[in-house]
């Protein structure tokens, strides 16, 4: 059996320069000291393309709060709530910070933005209206917001009944019109070369033409909402509608899971 901790440090260096993937560059890392030294940074994003966003699986139970609340750890240091923000109205189905302010979006596809000047009279208004009934469909399960390539997005994502659960069947992405406020006109039925990864806890959009092993024009999602969506996670494509599996086996957890974007 070879002795990797024994190998010289330019193959070691080598190797290094040839993964492909972050968990085999963590692993390489984790050999020895002389492991350590050759797999840096340096050495690892040397090629044109990133590492695709991990999955971060759920272990304990997470807290929620359907209330809004902004913390900005530079003045505050702590979690202020938006009390004045629907207190008896509709739930946030999600929120991002997008241009220097923060938006949130509610469950009938109200778009809002929070106003977090003074903590004391933060509140909310809306600035663009709910979609029309047509574009909200009955058994829609989530609205999320995500930017792609400087403009804001809302992708709806649909379920169909299987058995005792919900099982995600399509999802539709439309840019929020904050000229006219015409949903109809701004729906957006392909991605180019971006993907997206939506979850409960984190959204974003990537370049699947820079991540390595990322598929351009699909929607990465995962299970949101425990136990009605357990292992409801996949990889859709907006150019045939079809779904693929995310994981090789079904992980069910009855909380949400959170897209981790790599920083290189």
């Amino acid at each position: 059996m070879t002795n990797w901790s024994n190998l010289p440090h330019d193959v070691i260096v080598s190797i290094a320069k040839h993964l492909d993937s972050f968990e085999d560059f963590l692993a390489a890392r984790g050999v020895d000291r002389s492991w350590r030294s050759a797999a840096i940074k340096k050495n690892f994003t040397g090629r044109s393309t990133h590492q695709v966003p991990l999955l971060l699986l759920p272990y304990k139970k997470s807290t929620t709060i359907h209330i809004l609340a902004f913390c900005r750890p530079e003045e505050d240091n702590k979690w202020n709530m938006i009390e004045k923000s629907y207190i008896h109205g509709p739930y946030f189905l999600d929120i991002t910070y997008f241009q220097g302010q923060l938006y949130a979006v509610d469950c009938f596809g109200n778009v809002l933005v929070c106003d977090i000047e003074d903590p004391k009279q933060a509140e909310t208004r809306v600035v663009v209206s709910a979609m029309p009934t047509g574009l909200i469909h009955p058994c829609i399960q989530k609205l999320y917001l995500v930017e792609l390539g400087g403009t804001l997005f809302v992708v709806s994502r649909t379920s169909k009944r299987v058995g005792f659960e919900h099982a995600t069947d399509e999802f539709r992405a439309f840019e929020v019109p904050f000229g006219d406020g015409n949903w109809l006109d701004s729906e957006v039925k392909t991605l180019g070369n971006r993907s997206l990864f939506l979850g409960t806890n984190s959204s974003f959009a990537v370049d699947a033409t820079k991540y390595f092993g990322c598929k351009a024009n699909c929607i990465y999602f995962t299970s949101d909402f425990g136990e009605m969506t357990r292992g409801d996670m996949g990889i859709f494509n907006m150019t045939n509608g079809k779904i693929e599996p995310l994981l090789e086996e079904t992980h069910y957890s009855s909380f949400p899971h959170l897209w981790i974007e790599p920083s290189f």
